[in-house]
């Protein structure tokens, strides 16, 4: 029986390496010279102040907006905020937050791939997205832009799992992580808000 579960682990390993090595593609490419590609503010000040904000108040509402000119909420910051204290208040730190969520958005759309056609298919969707010139600038930049397409990527995987449920019941609750997925989209940009 231990033989059998060993077996069971390296098949799976197996099985998952490629997506493992298109994520570690996806990864490197987003944290590869993250500070020094571009070594200029891209719209990036609107987000690095109001991580500065953490530092000075103790209580920051995370659902306000921090800003007058853009209405986005202080969630994304906050994770840049994380980002900065783990890799330092450098460009590195403020846009670690953006490059975890392009490493994810290549996982979701794994997930779709695999939801609506074959794991062949969404191992080539997600090595596209990993490599996707747009999707790597979005994912390098510290902008809220990159983590609705997760999100929305997220409900749409759940939507496909829900609708393929038995007898159109929902026992697992993927209507309901469908729908808390495409809630979390109107938290960031506002491309987010229109098309979900």
């Amino acid at each position: 029986e231990a033989d059998t579960a060993k077996i069971d682990w390296k098949a799976q390993l197996i099985h998952a390496l490629p997506l493992i090595m298109i994520l570690l593609v996806a990864l490197v490419m987003r944290f590869f010279m993250l500070e020094s590609a571009a070594r200029l503010f891209i719209d990036e000040v609107h987000f690095a102040n109001p991580v500065q904000h953490f530092n000075d108040a103790p209580d920051v509402g995370l659902l306000i907006p921090f800003s007058s000119v853009a209405a986005f909420p202080y969630l994304y910051p906050y994770w840049q905020w994380m980002g900065s204290e783990a890799f330092g208040y450098t460009l590195v730190g403020l846009r670690a937050a953006s490059a975890i969520f392009g490493v994810l958005g290549v996982w979701a759309v794994y997930l779709l791939g695999r939801e609506l056609f074959d794991r062949k298919t969404a191992l080539l969707a997600a090595l596209l997205l990993a490599t996707f010139p747009p999707h790597i600038h979005f994912s390098r930049m510290g902008l809220n832009n990159i983590a609705d397409p997760f999100f929305g990527t997220l409900a749409l995987v759940f939507l496909a799992r829900g609708l393929r449920s038995p007898g159109w019941r929902d026992l697992r609750g993927n209507f309901a992580l469908a729908g808390v997925m495409l809630g979390l989209t109107q938290y960031f940009y506002e491309g987010g808000r229109l098309l979900f």
